[in-house]
């Protein structure tokens, strides 16, 4: 039940279930990105109809209006509703358990009104980001705990899944009856080779390629090192062939950088805003090497350390971070002093430039997308065994 447009990445979730063996069907509220004759899902795909869908649309309308700090929020809650009720309808027709991908991080409603089915919701922040004040409340805490309860005398539940430690005990903090429970939300998966992504991206052969891909969150990642050792690099015109390149959200972090020093890297190039799939998976294959450099503390899981193993590239990983932890135990790069530019170019010059396949498949057996949806229907499967 993903709000929204439905990603590749929830459908990569979605077919990997029907290889475990369940039937899968996918409530949205938009319908799915790629549906097309080229993108025919295997999975059952349907959207909100009816009432539910001019709900859905006069919330969306709502949120405009003034005073918007507060149409927001009953914008959200609006929006809660219509789907968690939806998805009790279509979880009784079905007989079946609901995992929640919702990107928001209020499971409040849900807590509140989900049927006795299981349930898996997915929450990817902490409990204090963006919380609306009266969810404090004590009264609340025990009305949603008391439903949990009756959920589970009727053998279903709740279970609020985070993919970092920190935002595990900020949800336990409140209290709310359902369990909480870290799972790997992403994994590595096998991929296409595309032999040709340097000649579509316009890329020099010769060129080595570093790749810094994803979200611009100055909150959990640091990449100022990263971008004065290509500075070094360039000015001391050492190790010509290596270029970074940079994806996506980061590339404006990139361009603030170079104005904030009043330099212009020739060897630092940017694609930025929105990335395709398909623009993910050329910049991908022509790169030689992933770079991630997380804030010491950083306790969550990466979508861009999942992508470098499914496509091979070993990776450099800022000390002090989970993802660096995993980088180490799966043997799939090497770490450096994220504070350091010294200490990145010399991770940089001597990390190997192939992954091993060796390494690349025991990293897919633990850190891959299978194994990740294993463990959400050993989730579910502690709930009880019995179905709505």
């Amino acid at each position: 039940m993903p709000e929204g447009h439905f990603p590749v990445m929830f459908a990569e979730i979605a077919h990997c279930l029907i290889d475990l063996g369940c039937e899968v069907t996918v409530l949205t509220a938009q319908g799915w990105a790629l549906q097309d004759a080229q993108h025919r899902p295997r999975f059952g795909l349907e959207q909100l109809t009816g009432v539910d869908a001019l709900l859905y649309r006069g919330a969306q309308w709502l949120a405009l209006r003034p005073p918007r700090s507060i149409t927001r929020i009953l914008k959200r809650l609006v929006f809660d509703t219509v789907v968690t009720l939806a998805a009790n309808r279509k979880a009784r027709q079905l007989g079946a358990d609901v995992i929640v991908t919702t990107v928001r991080p209020r499971p409040y409603v849900v807590l509140a009104l989900a049927s006795n089915a299981r349930w898996l919701v997915f929450q990817f922040t902490s409990r204090g980001r963006g919380r609306i004040a009266w969810t404090d409340q004590q009264w609340v805490s025990r009305l949603l705990a008391a439903r949990e309860a009756r959920r589970r005398r009727r053998g279903g539940g709740v279970i609020l899944a985070v993919n970092n430690e920190n935002f595990a005990e900020s949800w336990r903090s409140g209290r709310l009856g359902a369990e909480v429970r870290r799972l790997a939300f992403t994994g590595a998966r096998d991929v296409e080779p595309r032999p040709d992504a340097r000649t579509r991206l316009g890329i020099d052969p010769s060129w080595r390629i570093a790749l810094v891909f994803g979200a611009g969150r100055r909150d959990h990642k640091r990449f100022d090192a990263v971008f004065e050792a290509f500075a070094q690099l360039e000015a001391s015109n050492s190790h010509a062939d290596w270029h970074l390149l940079v994806v996506g959200a980061m590339a404006s972090n990139a361009k603030e950088w170079q104005q904030a020093h009043g330099v212009t890297l020739q060897r630092v190039h940017l694609i930025p805003g929105y990335v395709s799939e398909e623009q993910r998976a050329l910049v991908h294959a022509a790169a030689d090497v992933v770079v991630l450099s997380f804030a010491p503390g950083f306790n969550g899981d990466s979508g861009t350390l999942a992508d470098a193993i499914s496509w091979g590239l070993p990776v450099l990983c800022a000390d002090g971070s989970q993802p660096s932890k995993l980088v180490r135990q799966l043997g799939v790069g090497v770490g450096f002093d994220g504070s350091s530019s010294d200490a990145f170019i010399a991770a940089l010059t001597s990390v190997p430039l192939e992954l091993s396949e060796s390494a690349r498949r025991n990293a897919l057996d633990h850190f891959g997308m299978r194994t990740a949806t294993h463990a959400f229907l050993e989730a579910l499967d502690s709930l009880g065994d019995r179905r709505p």
